[in-house]
C-alpha cells in the first residue's frame, strides 16, 4: 500500500516537472508569460496557498505572503511565500512539497469524478482545465528544494534528530493502521494524522528522559563534590591547617 502510494506521488511529481520545464521553455516572451499566468493561475494560487497553510500547520511564522500572482520590480508575474525566519528542516520539508500532495489529492477527486458514472460533460471538461493547471504548478519549485537544503545545512544535527523521530512515529502510526486494521478513510491520510501525533509523543518523551538523565547526572556530580570536599576537610583537620575564609566552605 505504501509502495502505491510512492508511486502515484511519483509519477504525479515527474510529470509536473516536466510539464513546469515545458512550459517555462515557452513562456520567455512577456505575451507568452501572460498566456501562461492567465491559464495556469489557478495552479499557481494553489500552490502558494498549499505552502501558506502548511506554514500555519507547522507554526511557521509568515513575513509576508503573495498569494494571487502580481508583477515584480522587474515586470514579471510572480507570487511567493515569506517566512519570519529559516524553519527546521522538518518544517521546511513539509512546506516545501505541499503543493506535491495537495494538488495530487485534488488531481485524484477530480479523476474520480470524471470516471464515475452520469458525470456533466461541462462539468468534467472545467475540472480536466482545473487539473492540467494545478499538475503543471505542483512540482516543487527551485527555490522550494534550495529553501529545504538551506535549513537542512544549518541544523544539521536537529534535522537528524527530527528524522529519526519521524521514522519512528511512522512505524508506529502503520503498525497501528496495520494492527487494528483502521481503514476508514484514505490510508495516506489517517497515516499522517496518527505519524503526527506520535512525533510529539517521541519527541516530547525524548526531551524529558534527556532532561531526567541530565538531572541524575547533575545530582550524582553534587554527592560526590560534597563527599570530596568532607575528604578533604577530615584529611586536613588533624594538621592545624589554616584555610583561608574562601576555602572554608
Amino acid at each position: 500500500m505504501i509502495i502505491e502510494y510512492i508511486w502515484i506521488f511519483l509519477c504525479i511529481w515527474i510529470l509536473s516537472f516536466i510539464a513546469s520545464c515545458v512550459l517555462t521553455f515557452f513562456s520567455r516572451s512577456p505575451t507568452s508569460q501572460k498566456i501562461f499566468m492567465t491559464f495556469f493561475f489557478l495552479g499557481i494560487v494553489v500552490h502558494e496557498l498549499s505552502h501558506y497553510l502548511m506554514c500555519l500547520l507547522t507554526h511557521v511564522p509568515v513575513e509576508k505572503a503573495r498569494i494571487l500572482p502580481d508583477r515584480d520590480e522587474d515586470g514579471c508575474l510572480t507570487a511567493f511565500i515569506k517566512p519570519v525566519q529559516q524553519p527546521s528542516f522538518l518544517q521546511a520539508l513539509l512546506i516545501g512539497f505541499a503543493p506535491l500532495f495537495v494538488g495530487t489529492y485534488i488531481i485524484g477527486f477530480i479523476i474520480h469524478y470524471i470516471a464515475s458514472p452520469g458525470v456533466n460533460y461541462t462539468i468534467a471538461a472545467i475540472l480536466i482545465y482545473v487539473a492540467i493547471s494545478i499538475l503543471t504548478q505542483i512540482s516543487p519549485s527551485g527555490a522550494d528544494i534550495q529553501y529545504i537544503f538551506t535549513s537542512l545545512k544549518l541544523f544539521r544535527k536537529y534535522a537528524l534528530i527530527q528524522t529519526i523521530v519521524l521514522i519512528i512515529a511512522l512505524a508506529i502510526s502503520y503498525l497501528i493502521i496495520i494492527y487494528y486494521e483502521i481503514f476508514m478513510f484514505d490510508f495516506l491520510v489517517v497515516l499522517s494524522m496518527l505519524s503526527m501525533g506520535f512525533y510529539y509523543v517521541v519527541k516530547y518523551s525524548g526531551m524529558g528522559l534527556t532532561h531526567m538523565l541530565n538531572l541524575i547526572n547533575f545530582n550524582l556530580k553534587k554527592i560526590r563534590y560534597t563527599k570530596y570536599k568532607a575528604m578533604a576537610k577530615n584529611k586536613y583537620k588533624d594538621k592545624d591547617v589554616e584555610f583561608s575564609p574562601q576555602a572554608q566552605w
